[in-house]
């Protein structure tokens, strides 16, 4: 499975595991996001041109340039084990 966010790694689907669900609301609408985790891919990741960087840290070490959603959800799912979560933009 080729990515097809910002991020391309080849994953296999039974490599994956839904750690959370989150709901947002924002001015443009609203949707759901699913969070997924794995720890087995094929190749090196690398980014897509709607991303400028790709690179491995600590969960508890994050570059301040991390999305505000990303960082909310490695906190609230990855890290608290919290599997739902809702968001208002």
């Amino acid at each position: 499975m080729t990515g097809s966010g910002q991020v391309v790694a080849e994953i296999d689907p039974v490599d994956l595991d839904v750690i959370g669900v989150a709901h947002f609301i924002s001015p443009t609408g609203q949707g759901v996001d699913f969070f997924l985790r794995t720890k087995r891919w094929t190749g090196e990741a690398y980014p897509r041109s709607e991303c400028d960087d790709v690179r491995w840290c600590a969960v508890d070490a994050l570059p301040s340039g991390t999305i505000p959603f990303v960082r909310r959800a490695i906190e609230r799912h990855l890290l608290a084990g919290r599997w739902f979560d809702e968001v208002d933009f």
